[in-house]
């Protein structure tokens, strides 16, 4: 068995597509609408083709959870940073931190 991709359920795939491509630089591998895979092991999947493939509600998909994290690295972070900061609706799960 191998690993492809971590998927992550979306409520609006063009604004997600959109934040992975301008903001994290990713590319698009496979686009079939309700499921989007795009490189670095991330695949996206809209929220109602979820429900529909895991026989759930809408109500019982929760977002916003902090148990799991995405983990890109960045050259020139100070310039990431600024890039955050010029965007409108980010969200911080907490404010940057710098470990030793």
């Amino acid at each position: 068995m191998k690993f492809q991709a971590a998927l992550l359920v979306v409520e609006d795939m063009a604004a997600s597509v959109k934040f992975y491509k301008e903001v994290l630089g990713l590319r698009v591998i496979m686009d079939l609408g309700a499921n989007v895979t795009m490189t670095g092991g991330v695949a996206l999947q809209t929220k109602e083709s979820w429900c529909e493939f895991i026989e759930k509600d809408a109500r019982e998909i929760v977002f916003g959870g902090n148990g799991a994290e995405l983990y890109f690295e960045e050259d020139t972070f100070d310039d990431f940073l600024k890039k955050l900061a010029a965007l409108k609706n980010i969200s911080y799960v907490h404010q940057v931190k710098e470990y030793a």
